[in-house]
C-alpha cells in the first residue's frame, strides 16, 4: 500500500486544502478513499461520491467522509452535491479519481469561484475534455494535476501506515488462497472487492525465513555515512522479522521489510553478495 498511498500523499501535498474547506472526491476506489481520508485529516469537510455499494460503505467507515453520495440515485447529482457546500456556492476543492473525460468536466463544473480542481484520475491517451473557458478565466478556477511520487512522499506514506493514521488493512476486503487467483481477478473486476490479499503461507514463510537470515549480515555493510542508524535499523529489523516469522504475522513482516527497503532506496548502499557488486542508487 505504500506505493499507491505515496502517490496520494504527493497529490495532497500539491492541493491547497485548508481546515474547514469543502472537498469533493469523485471516484472512491482505493485511491479516492485515501484522498478522502487525507483530506479529512487536514480538517476538511469531505463529500465522497461513487457508485459501488462496498466503496460507498468504506467511504464512511475507512475515509470518515462527512457526506457519502450514491450518484446512481440521481439523474444529475449536481444539486445534491452543491447542497452540501457553503451557501451552495460549490466545492472549495474538487478531486477527480476516476479518469474519465466526462468526470473531469463534471468536477470542473462543481467547483466554486477561486476553487481548485485536481485531476488525479488519468484519462486514456488522446482523450479530450471541454471546459468552460469563461469559468476558467473569470472565476479564477485553478487546475492541478499530479503523477507518481518521490522518496520523500514514499517515506511519508510509510509513516502514515506505521503510526496507524492510515489503516490500509481495512481496504483488504477479501483474503483468498493463491489457487483462487483467477476468481480474485474476476471479483476485483466486477467490483466485489476493494483489495484482495492472495495468500500462500508455506511459500511466504520460507521466503521471509530466507530474507531474515540474509538480514543478519546487513550490519556488516559498508557505505558512506548512515552507518550507525543503518546498523541500528538492521539489528531491529532482523529481530522483528524473526519474531513475526515465528508468529506467522505477515503484516509485520511486510512493514519491517518496507522500512529496510525504504532506507536502501534513498541512500547509496554498495555491498558485495556472492562476488557481485550490488548498488542501490538514490532516485
Amino acid at each position: 500500500f505504500a506505493e499507491p498511498l505515496s502517490n496520494v500523499v504527493h497529490g495532497i501535498a500539491k492541493t491547497p486544502i485548508k481546515k474547514g474547506d469543502v472537498v469533493g472526491v469523485m471516484g472512491i476506489g482505493p485511491i479516492g478513499l485515501m484522498f478522502a481520508l487525507l483530506a479529512k485529516l487536514k480538517g476538511a469537510k469531505v463529500i465522497a461520491m461513487g457508485r459501488n455499494p462496498l466503496k460507498l460503505k468504506l467511504a464512511k467507515e475507512f475515509a470518515r467522509a462527512d457526506v457519502v453520495i450514491d450518484i446512481t440515485k440521481f439523474e444529475d447529482p449536481t444539486e445534491i452535491i452543491l447542497s452540501h457546500t457553503t451557501e451552495g456556492r460549490g466545492l472549495d476543492v474538487a478531486i477527480e479519481c476516476v479518469g474519465l473525460p466526462q468526470m473531469w468536466e463534471k468536477m470542473f463544473s462543481l467547483v466554486r469561484k477561486g476553487g481548485y480542481v485536481h485531476f488525479f484520475g488519468g484519462c486514456a491517451s488522446g482523450s479530450s475534455v471541454n471546459l468552460d473557458t469563461r469559468r476558467l478565466h473569470y472565476d479564477e478556477v485553478k487546475i492541478i494535476s499530479s503523477f507518481h511520487h518521490t522518496p520523500k512522499y514514499f517515506r511519508e506514506a510509510l509513516n502514515l501506515i506505521a503510526n496507524g493514521e492510515i489503516e490500509v488493512d481495512k481496504l483488504i476486503t477479501k483474503r483468498m488462497d493463491m489457487k483462487y487467483a483467477k476468481r480474485a481477478i474476476e471479483m476485483h473486476r466486477d467490483g466485489e472487492a476493494i483489495k484482495i490479499l492472495l495468500e500462500n503461507y508455506d511459500t511466504t514463510r520460507e521466503l521471509f525465513l530466507l530474507i531474515s537470515k540474509k538480514l543478519d549480515n546487513i550490519a556488516e555493510l559498508k557505505y558512506l555515512n548512515y552507518s550507525d542508524s543503518f546498523e541500528m535499523l538492521s539489528v531491529r529489523a532482523t529481530s522483528q522479522i524473526n519474531k513475526a516469522v515465528e508468529a506467522n504475522d505477515f503484516g509485520s513482516l511486510y512493514l519491517e521489510l518496507a522500512n529496510v527497503l525504504g532506507l536502501l532506496s534513498i541512500i547509496k548502499v554498495p555491498f558485495y553478495k556472492d562476488n557481485y557488486m550490488v548498488q542501490f542508487n538514490k532516485k
